[in-house]
């Protein structure tokens, strides 16, 4: 049963790291979510509650249920670019 809610207690620790760092869900549909904030995502205090609400790229509101959560895993740092001379 531990299993059941796994993804669903590594995205709470990563919410409450810090320093927070930001992390990518990925569904077992190929969804995507960057988290880049952790006001970004909206957890339930009970992990039997399990609808997960995020804010995405748009702005807008999405719901899912942890159970269909695939991956959680860092998103790498983004390098500043240097300019071709």
């Amino acid at each position: 049963m531990a299993e059941k809610y796994e993804n669903f207690q590594q995205i709470r620790s990563w919410l409450r790291m810090s320093p927070f760092r930001p992390f990518e869900v990925i569904l077992v549909d190929g969804r995507r979510y960057e988290v880049q904030h952790p006001e970004n995502m909206l957890l339930p205090a009970n992990p039997r509650e399990s609808l997960i609400a995020i804010l995405n790229k748009s702005g807008s509101i999405e719901m899912f249920n942890s159970l269909v959560i695939s991956v959680v895993r860092p998103i790498a740092p983004r390098t500043k670019r240097r300019k071709a001379s």
